[in-house]
């Protein structure tokens, strides 16, 4: 358990000293420092889902920004324990219990960092977060949030704010690369006022439009096929009455005759009826 101690203290020393979660998590990975869901499978031989494939296949445990905090918030490493955080009905949890209504046991547990640097995280942890731009009208505040996919891995693209020369812009990322570093995906940026990508949403949209009006031809078109169907059903049930030699009224008769040809032939009257051969 010291290498899993070394990981914690290291995590809490770049906290403190100014390093974000992220490239905290990045450098974890670099290193190849277990994760906890992997020390757990190792020692206690308890499956953990959290197992990703990296870019070459193999199957590995990575670090993010969220487990990261999830160790610097954890107070079990400054020796205190706490109890009666949540309740349970048939092993699933059913009710989280709030902090003030928990057990807290002081110096129960073996200290790996102190409450002072504990207490200093959990102050820099409030001040570091940071507000999200909220979307209006439920629509995205990023222009192509959630459209992005990266080929390779098969991860969105998420944006991410930059300043250069005291100019704000919009850049999206890998967020496989943004979760977990070089070790799953490379790194890739994307501006959001590329001309490439304002130059496909405008083809896609006169495409649009184009398939709009195709689909409304297609419309048209079947309901003339609809009409002439059911007057092809009409004609044939007229057949089927001449076939049985059946008399057929005037309706069936005009529907399939398309002319009756009357020639005189000495004494004799030859008529020919020339039937309908289109729909």
């Amino acid at each position: 358990m010291d290498e899993a101690a070394d990981t914690v203290r290291l995590i809490f020393s770049l906290y403190l000293s100014g390093v974000g979660l992220r490239p905290i998590s990045q450098l974890l990975n670099q290193q190849q420092r277990k994760t906890p869901a992997q020390l757990q499978a190792e020692l206690y031989g308890k499956h953990n889902p959290d197992i990703h494939t990296d870019k070459d296949g193999q199957h590995i445990y990575l670090w993010n920004y969220t487990g990261v905090k999830r160790i610097l918030s954890d107070e079990n490493y400054a020796g205190t324990l706490r109890n009666h955080k949540a309740e349970m009905h048939k092993g699933k949890v059913t009710l989280f219990i709030p902090k003030e209504e928990q057990f807290r046991h002081e110096d129960f547990l073996p200290a790996i960092v102190s409450k002072k640097e504990w207490l200093t995280a959990q102050t820099e942890l409030v001040s570091r977060n940071g507000k999200r731009v909220p979307r209006e009208n439920n629509i995205a505040a990023h222009r192509y949030a959630g459209l992005l996919k990266r080929g390779d891995c098969g991860a969105l693209f998420v944006p991410i704010i930059r300043w250069w020369n005291g100019k704000q812009r919009v850049e999206y990322i890998c967020r496989n690369y943004q979760l977990y570093g070089k070790s799953f995906c490379e790194s890739h940026r994307i501006h959001e006022n590329a001309e490439r990508y304002t130059a496909l949403i405008i083809r896609l949209t006169a495409d649009h439009e184009q398939a709009r009006l195709e689909l409304n031809n297609l419309k048209t078109l079947d309901a003339k096929l609809r009409r002439k169907l059911r007057d092809l059903a009409k004609r044939i049930a007229a057949l089927d009455k001449v076939l049985k030699n059946t008399p057929i009224d005037e309706a069936d008769l005009r529907r399939l005759t398309d002319y009756i040809e009357v020639r005189q032939n000495g004494k004799t009257l030859e008529i020919q009826v020339k039937l309908k051969d289109t729909l």
